[in-house]
């Protein structure tokens, strides 16, 4: 099935629904559903160019100090914080827009995403720092 599709966006989703963070998590999960997902940046389009943002594979330190090469999408950076511990985030004109606006926070560029399991490298959530 998945060689017959065109354009390679999904086709379906599901979830698992659980009282009482029914509306949380339904929301949350509609959200990986049509397209937070890191693995899929790449392929975002660029509006000011009507391109996607593409990726590239980039060395990367661990957070438990290892180094490792992972595929980087162009609308994600790394930062530091204040302890010079490297996290990343997403970074497009809009987003950083928007960010500015709600926060009341001239100098944000982007949002903060969290961690995956491995600690290498990010994944497809928003940090809680950086949403709530």
């Amino acid at each position: 099935m998945r060689d017959e599709i065109e354009d390679d966006n999904p086709v379906a989703g599901g979830i698992n629904l659980d009282y009482p963070y029914t509306t949380y998590v339904a929301a949350h999960e509609m959200g990986h559903i049509f397209g937070m997902l890191v693995e899929l940046f790449e392929f975002f389009i660029e509006p000011r160019k009507g391109t996607p943002w593409g990726a590239k594979n980039v060395s990367v330190t661990c957070r438990n100090g290892t180094n490792t090469i992972v595929r980087l999408p162009n609308n994600v950076k790394v930062d530091v914080n204040e302890d010079g511990i490297p996290y990343y985030k997403v970074v497009t004109y809009t987003l950083g827009q928007v960010a500015r606006n709600y926060f009341d926070c001239n100098t944000m560029d982007g949002v903060r995403l969290t961690y995956s399991d491995d600690l290498c490298f990010t994944d497809s959530n928003w940090h809680p720092v950086s949403i709530y």
